[in-house]
């Protein structure tokens, strides 16, 4: 085990990341934290804009040297670096908003999420309801980090985007438009130039309350997913979803943990995979017990040849610290 950033961005935090198919380098968010709060922030505590001004509720917020920090944060930016520790270099730079969640593209371009679209919120605290940032969209930043594309344009939030093996991009949308808020965290997918956006799987059907982070297996159409609850980070079941099963049907979802801690909203009536899944140490009873939840997975270089196979061949034109083993 070797430390990949070893101090080069100073105090901060990694956030996100995704592996090139040649398993020689990796893109991440990273969150630079100099100076981190004063202790007086809360949930609900947010700020917004009113016009040229800057309102605060409880929260350490404020403009310093052209950049918007908030609680010793600087905005989060992503950047590029090879698993030698090498090669560090800086793809964003935005003095306001925070990009995230980025995933490579056949040909180097990165897609993204982020809260540069200045969506708002319709619900949480009154002061989120009237900012112009905070909810995220998705975006395509060149791979030399020179040219922006908005792809998505949601009212609500699109996140968690990865390069499936069809050369679309799969990612988690959320749409409550003429329907509760707290179930339609379904899977979307949408071409690289930001055409053709369209419902995948779960539109319709309530629990798990929320399918993310999908990931291609190879030599098949299906997808590997994290389900969890609506107000927790992808943090939840491993599930296996096949869309050929309908974009309704829930029997398509299928979990691989299906004796995960609980979830908010509960597993719903998605079956186990034929092979029966992960259980607890008590699977000789075949009893679930408590199991830990799993966060997003991502291939190590140990997985090349796997990673490689994820390579689309549809054409795509129109916490300080990472460590290596």
């Amino acid at each position: 085990m070797r430390p990949l950033l070893a101090g080069q961005l100073g105090p901060g935090h990694v956030q996100d990341m995704d592996l090139w198919w040649d398993a020689d380098k990796l893109v991440f968010a990273y969150v630079r934290q100099p100076s981190w709060g004063d202790g007086r922030s809360s949930w609900g505590s947010v700020s917004w804009r009113n016009g040229p001004n800057l309102v605060a509720f409880n929260h350490v917020v404020g403009p310093r040297d052209g950049v918007f920090w908030e609680n010793g944060s600087e905005p989060t930016h992503l950047y590029e670096i090879h698993l030698d520790g090498t090669g560090l270099r800086q793809l964003t730079d935005d003095k306001v908003y925070c990009d995230r969640e980025p995933a490579y593209l056949p040909n180097g371009d990165v897609v993204f999420s982020s809260d540069r679209g200045c969506g708002a919120s319709q619900c949480g605290a009154a002061p989120l309801a009237y900012s112009d940032f905070g909810l995220p969209n998705l975006f395509r930043v060149s791979a030399d980090g020179t040219r922006i594309q908005r792809l998505t344009y949601n009212k609500d939030v699109d996140r968690y985007p990865h390069c499936l093996s069809n050369g679309l991009i799969g990612y988690m949308r959320w749409d409550y438009q003429e329907r509760f808020w707290q179930w339609p965290h379904a899977l979307w997918t949408i071409r690289p130039d930001g055409t053709m956006n369209d419902g995948l799987f779960k539109v319709h059907f309530n629990d798990p309350q929320s399918v993310r982070e999908p990931r291609s297996i190879p030599g098949s159409q299906k997808l590997v997913v994290i389900a969890c609850g609506h107000h927790s980070p992808p943090e939840g079941a491993v599930a296996v979803v096949d869309p050929s099963f309908g974009v309704n049907n829930p029997v398509g979802l299928r979990y691989v943990t299906p004796a995960c801690s609980p979830l908010e909203g509960g597993l719903g009536s998605s079956p186990t995979v034929a092979e029966g899944g992960c259980l607890t140490a008590e699977d000789s009873t075949r009893r679930p017990g408590p199991y830990r939840r799993r966060a997003s997975w991502c291939p190590t270089p140990s997985t090349t040849r796997a990673a490689r196979a994820m390579r689309p061949t549809t054409s795509t034109s129109g916490k300080q610290g990472i460590a290596a083993s």
